[in-house]
């Protein structure tokens, strides 16, 4: 009779555990990041079009990012750079990648950097004030509902799983308890996936993330100068792209070549064979008379 209740307690475990992903719930947890979004609305940036209407909840969730071409004038990288980057620590941003590259015709700086979603707008104009805008894009993305959903799963699972080991305390039974230990790892391994998910929606909200390219063109002496170690990948270059050219060349000509010259053999041996050998009577000999 016990070992029937167990096996009836784990079926109704598992039946709450399939059902519970089809819910959504409406209550949010105390977490510290919350504090972020208490105000009673929060506008989309002014930047990012017109009409854009403000969001009616105070526990609405919305992920920000920006991408920002600048060009500044030629031999001023360095120093706008440095502006700026003095200018993005004094709002508070936090430059997360920084990479330096020299192209052809021109010299750019790739940053990443995390900003407080309040001074989303903010950041993005001192980025703006640097130099010429290039091009800027930005993505607003309301995750309120993916967010919610993730946190009615996560106290879904965490009952059943709570549920599972006062099944497992219960159980005296071998095959039982193989059983729970079985659905009690998959259910902490559903945990896991689904807290790592909500640990990174929560970054996404918790700092707006903008990528900025800030770039100057080169001097035209510069754009004509080349470089021996680019001499040398093109004559390398030239030279692979011409010894495959011979060798795709050879191994197509080289079977044409061979059937010509089997023909020509044939032929030459075929001619050979019908001609008719003629007799030549020998031409009389003049013979030289003996000396007297």
């Amino acid at each position: 009779m016990k070992n029937i209740t167990l096996i009836f307690v784990l079926i109704s475990v598992l039946l709450f555990g399939c059902l519970d992903d089809s819910t959504t719930g409406s209550s949010y947890p105390g977490d510290s990041y919350e504090s972020a979004y208490d105000e009673p609305a929060m506008s989309a940036p002014s930047f990012a079009g017109s009409g854009a209407s403000s969001y009616s909840s105070s526990k609405s969730y919305v992920t920000q990012e920006s991408s920002i071409t600048i060009k500044v004038p030629e031999g001023m990288l360095e120093t706008k750079y440095d502006e700026m980057t003095a200018a993005l620590a004094s709002e508070g941003a936090q430059i997360s990648d920084v990479s330096y590259n020299e192209y052809t015709t021109r010299k750019e700086y790739s940053i990443s950097l995390k900003a407080d979603p309040r001074k989303f707008d903010r950041v993005n104009d001192v980025i703006k004030g640097t130099g010429e805008v290039k091009s800027i894009s930005v993505d607003l993305e309301d995750v309120t509902m993916a967010y919610n959903d993730l946190d009615t799963k996560i106290q879904n699972r965490e009952v059943e799983l709570q549920r599972l080991y006062e099944l497992y305390n219960m159980s005296d039974n071998v095959s039982d308890l193989l059983a729970i230990e079985y659905e009690i790892t998959r259910v902490e391994t559903e945990l896991d996936l689904l807290k790592g998910q909500k640990q990174y929606l929560v970054t996404r909200i918790e700092y707006s993330t903008i990528t900025v390219n800030l770039y100057e063109d080169k001097p035209s002496t510069q754009q004509l100068f080349i470089s021996l170690e680019d001499i040398g990948l093109a004559f390398f270059g030239s030279l692979a792209v011409g010894i495959s050219f011979v060798a795709i060349a050879t191994g197509f000509l080289l079977p044409i070549v061979i059937v010509c010259g089997l023909v020509w053999y044939g032929y030459k041996k075929i001619k050979k064979g019908g001609k008719k050998l003629i007799y030549q009577k020998p031409l009389a000999s003049t013979r030289i008379p003996p000396p007297q």
